[in-house]
């Protein structure tokens, strides 16, 4: 299910995922990429124990499926528009552009709908790799 490149984001600190682990699927040369969300079932007790998490499930938009075309999708759960809520917003690799996705429902069940690239004085920012 997931790639080679997939990326982990701790969640620790967003109320979007309480407990666990948002991962953005990477495989070079695959034209779909997803964000997933797996979350802890049991924390290790000791350093010798692996921690138990629930089956993964995609993050959503517009009721299916997110997918990101650009590689290398990098998440991040922030309030972007400070309206108290927890937003997505999506780093992409290969064009540098800035996806955001306003949550309209609440930072318990998020609703994300249709997605803009930021913008800086009405241009969509783009920031270089390399």
């Amino acid at each position: 299910m997931f790639g080679r490149f997939s990326v982990l984001h701790n969640s620790e600190q967003s109320d979007l995922v309480k407990s666990g682990l948002m991962v953005s699927n990477n495989e070079m040369g695959k034209q779909m990429k997803y964000i997933c969300i797996l979350l802890f079932v049991a924390a290790a007790v000791t350093f010798a124990d692996l921690p138990v998490f629930s089956s993964p499930f995609f993050v959503q938009a517009n009721g299916v499926d997110l997918v990101v075309s650009a590689s290398i999708p990098d998440p991040c759960v922030i309030d972007w528009d400070g309206d108290g809520l927890k937003d997505l917003v999506i780093g992409q690799f290969s064009t540098g552009k800035i996806r955001f996705y306003p949550n309209s429902g609440t930072n318990e069940n998020p609703v994300f709908t249709t997605f803009t690239f930021i913008q800086a004085g009405g241009v969509d920012i783009t920031m270089a790799y390399g």
